[in-house]
């Protein structure tokens, strides 16, 4: 992987994960939990057709999408219980 595109990507993680959690404060866990479940299944399709070297990877462009597609599902199939509970 090209060295110049490893800083904008880890931006982009980390505005991605905040951007998470500030939808959890402002409009709770469902809807947080659906947004960061589809994001992750866009991710995991993205990191499929993009090539290889253009996206950093752990074990492979297969095995890192079927990762992210498969938290997705799980998450979307357990977004409903996320404003289950209340913490206050």
């Amino acid at each position: 992987m090209n060295k110049d595109y490893r800083l904008p990507l880890h931006l982009l993680t980390v505005m991605w994960v905040g951007g998470v959690c500030v939808a959890a404060l402002v409009w709770g866990a469902y809807p947080a939990t659906l947004a960061l479940a589809v994001s992750m299944g866009g991710a995991g399709v993205i990191r499929f057709v993009v090539p290889e070297h253009v996206l950093p990877y752990l074990r492979g462009r297969t095995c890192d999408a079927a990762i992210l597609v498969g938290f997705a599902i799980f998450l979307l199939l357990l977004s409903p219980w996320a404003d289950m509970y209340m913490l206050s």
